[in-house]
């Protein structure tokens, strides 16, 4: 199993190198050479740990496959199952596969929890891990990095641009070698500045001076996408074990999307052999991959909204990247692509690419329209939703509205309606002046729904003070960090 860049570079890598660069040097993203054909059906009976050992491991070359069951028992050791990790909702015509019961109460939990392991197997060398966040990948790498000897993580966020309780979340993190700055500007300023400084010769030579190495825990990685193909299998297998599916029926998934990593992944799976149907790509009212798909053309020409769903206020979405990859196997016209994007601020697909996304499906919400779908999903449910769950939640109404699916579907829900109180009450009609713990109570009197106890802890833990830096200064920084001071 070999990995290549989406933009050309053919040198092919394992996967372990493909790990620990991160980034390709042509500015591509590693890809799987092929994707393994798999019939799941004979999987139905694995727990989520077993199930994430036979697929993961064919992702890699025969000979490895231990060392892919040592990463997954280490990453998803008992601890990390102790409540009940992944949870289905299960309504009439559709179900909500709940990823927020981990150690941050965000989906990223499940891919970070693995990454560490992998770039531990695969590296002898000291590492500095950068990533960019929007909100839920900062804490959760943190978190799976932290006292992770021999490597150091630096996380980047746009300042002011995440919620109170995902920047009390950083804010709080422990561990010596964890690191969290804010950014003055978006989500895209941070994730810009980090793949500049990967392809920054000068900082890599001076790192090397230390024996360091950089690499990356965003969703660019392919370490953090291949785990989350796991869940949209071990849901589609859970579905079949109710009785909601037989085997072989299609299952429609919809998925509050940012960077494009957790909606690719399902593609992955699918791609792999999982009987999953249409692609409900939901957006808030940073819509541009909803006209994207909807339209052809990709353009970040236009406003930049802070919203109550801050892990999808991005414009440039990373792994739309590997998605043009996959479709089309032509590196030369990926780059040119990404080359047009980075020039014009756009580009537009031709008629066969459009014609091979003729199963996905691009919707977006107002934010007024999310405080209604939180309010009615729990008026006529009793089931609570954070912001991110409720694009996506209305973003399949209207995609019913639009194509009668006469099947089940998926809804993907990322983050726990506690992250955001503030926006909660104010769906169901209750706004005052709280704090944020103030706010939790609130709801959780109103509703009755049991607070996380990673969220009802973080008041009794320390607080690092904010520091708000450039991205001018974002090199000088990770330079310091990497000599050791």
């Amino acid at each position: 199993m070999n990995y290549i860049s989406t933009r050309g570079n053919q040198e092919k890598k394992t996967f372990w190198q493909g790990v620990l660069q991160g980034l390709a040097p042509d500015g591509g993203l590693y890809v799987p050479e092929e994707l393994p054909s798999i019939d799941f059906h004979d999987y139905v009976d694995l727990d989520y740990r077993d199930l994430a050992v036979e697929v993961l491991s064919l992702f890699v070359d025969p000979e490895d496959r231990d060392k892919i069951k040592s990463c997954v028992l280490r990453g998803y050791k008992n601890s990390f199952f102790k409540e009940n990790l992944i949870d289905l909702h299960q309504e009439e015509d559709f179900s909500v596969l709940e990823l927020y019961h981990g150690q941050t109460a965000a989906f990223k939990d499940f891919a970070l929890a693995l990454l560490p392991q992998f770039m531990k197997e695969a590296s002898k060398e000291k590492l500095l891990i950068l990533t960019a966040t929007s909100g839920d990948t900062g804490k959760a790498a943190m978190e799976g990095f932290k006292n992770v000897e021999g490597i150091d993580i630096v996380v980047f966020y746009p300042h002011q641009g995440v919620s109170e309780i995902q920047y009390l979340q950083m804010a709080t993190q422990e561990g010596d070698n964890t690191h969290s700055l804010a950014i003055q500007g978006n989500f895209d300023d941070a994730q810009r500045g980090v793949k500049e400084l990967f392809l920054d010769q000068d900082l890599k030579s001076h790192l090397e001076k230390n024996q360091v190495h950089l690499s990356s825990a965003n969703s660019i990685n392919i370490g953090r996408l291949l785990p989350q193909c796991i869940y949209y299998i071990y849901a589609y297998l859970q579905l079949v074990k109710k009785g909601t599916l037989t085997y072989g029926d299609k299952l429609d998934v919809v998925v509050p999307t940012g960077n494009f990593g957790n909606i690719l992944a399902g593609y992955l799976a699918q791609k792999m052999g999982l009987p999953l149907g249409d692609f409900v790509c939901a957006s808030n009212k940073n819509n541009v991959l909803s006209d994207f798909l909807e339209t052809g053309v990709y353009d970040i020409n236009r406003p930049f909204f802070k919203t109550s769903s801050p892990s999808m206020d991005i414009l440039v979405s990373s792994n739309v990247e590997r998605f043009l990859y996959f479709l089309t196997g032509d590196a030369k016209k990926v780059k040119k692509l990404q080359e047009d994007l980075a020039q014009k601020g756009r580009y537009e697909v031709d008629q066969d690419l459009k014609d091979k996304m003729a199963s996905w499906h691009g919707y977006f919400a107002q934010e007024e329209e999310v405080q209604e779908e939180i309010c009615r999903i729990y008026r006529e449910k009793n089931y609570l939703m954070d912001p991110h769950t409720a694009v996506a939640s209305l973003c399949y109404q209207k995609y019913k509205r639009d194509f009668a699916p006469q099947g089940h579907a998926l809804i993907l829900s990322t983050a726990s309606p506690y992250k955001f109180p503030h926006t909660v009450l104010k769906a169901l009609g209750q706004e005052g002046d709280w704090t944020d713990k103030e706010a939790i109570d609130h709801l959780a009197d109103l509703t009755g729904k049991e607070v996380p106890s990673v969220i009802r802890n973080l008041w009794v833990k320390t607080q690092k003070p904010e520091e708000v830096i450039s991205c001018q200064e974002m090199k000088k920084i990770v330079e310091k960090i990497g000599d050791g001071e």
